[in-house]
C-alpha cells in the first residue's frame, strides 16, 4: 500500500543517516506527515511512549516538504534530525532556536545553515535553511543511497481548492464578453468598451456589476 510505502522508505531514511552521519548514536523515532494547514516541519521530543515506557521522539515533515527537489527534503528531514541529536546530546535552545552548537553540527555533517533569505549571512537564528557543502559527508552519504525518492506526490487539499476558489472571481464584459479573474470586489473596467465589468457570482451563477 501506498501508506506503508511512504513510511517504510521515511524509516529507512531515517535509520540510513543516522548511521551514516551520527554514529548510530540516534534514538527510535517516529517520522510522521502533517497536512495540518499552515503547519511547518518541527521535531518534538518525548511525543510517544512505547513498550517497557521507552520514549519516543517525532519528527513531522508536510506534504510540501516532500515536493521539494529530492536531496532538498532530504536535508529537511536530517535537518530535523539534528535537532534530535542536540536534544539527547546537547544543549538546545528554547523555542526551537538555532544557536552555534546546532549550526556547528549542520556543518560537521556537511550542511551550511543561514537564516533564511539571508543567504550566506547569519547562521543562527529562528528560522534558517541550509544548503549543502560539496565535500561533505551529508552529499557522500546521499550519492550512496539506492532508493532515495517516492513513487508518487501528494495532491492539494480539498480545503485548500475551496479557499482558492472562495477567494476568487471571474469578471465580464456586459458588450464584448471579455473574461477577467481576480479577487472579489474589484474595481475595473473593459479597455475596449469603456463599461464596467460584471462580477460573476460563483455559487449562484449569475452576475453583479463591479464597483
Amino acid at each position: 500500500m501506498i501508506n506503508e510505502d511512504i513510511y517504510s522508505l521515511l524509516l529507512y531514511l531515517y535509520n540510513y543517516y543516522n548511521k551514516a552521519l551520527f554514529q548510530g548514536i540516534l534514538p527510535d523515532c517516529l517520522i510522521n506527515i502533517c497536512r495540518k494547514k499552515g503547519k511547518a516541519v518541527f521535531f518534538t521530543s518525548k511525543r510517544w511512549e512505547g513498550e517497557k515506557h521507552v520514549i519516543i521522539h517525532e519528527i513531522n515533515l508536510t506534504p510540501q516538504d516532500l515536493e521539494l527537489k529530492i536531496i532538498e527534503w532530504h536535508t529537511v528531514l536530517v535537518h530535523n534530525m539534528v535537532h534530535l541529536w542536540q536534544f539527547v546530546c546537547g544543549e538546545p535552545s528554547r523555542n526551537g532556536y538555532h544557536n552555534t552548537e546546532f549550526s556547528s553540527k549542520m556543518e560537521e555533517i556537511g550542511l551550511n545553515t543561514f537564516s533564511v533569505g539571508n543567504l550566506g549571512g547569519k547562521r543562527t537564528g529562528q528560522s534558517i535553511s541550509q544548503n549543502i557543502n560539496g565535500d561533505g559527508l551529508f552529499l557522500k552519504a546521499f550519492n550512496k543511497l539506492p532508493k532515495k525518492d517516492f513513487e508518487y506526490h501528494p495532491l492539494p487539499d480539498l480545503e485548500d481548492e475551496k479557499d482558492k476558489i472562495a477567494n476568487s472571481a471571474t469578471y465580464v464584459c456586459p458588450l464584448c464578453a471579455d473574461k477577467a479573474w481576480g479577487k472579489p470586489g474589484m474595481k475595473i473596467r473593459c479597455d475596449t468598451c469603456d463599461k464596467r465589468f460584471i462580477q460573476k457570482n460563483s455559487s449562484k451563477g449569475n452576475y453583479k456589476e463591479a464597483n
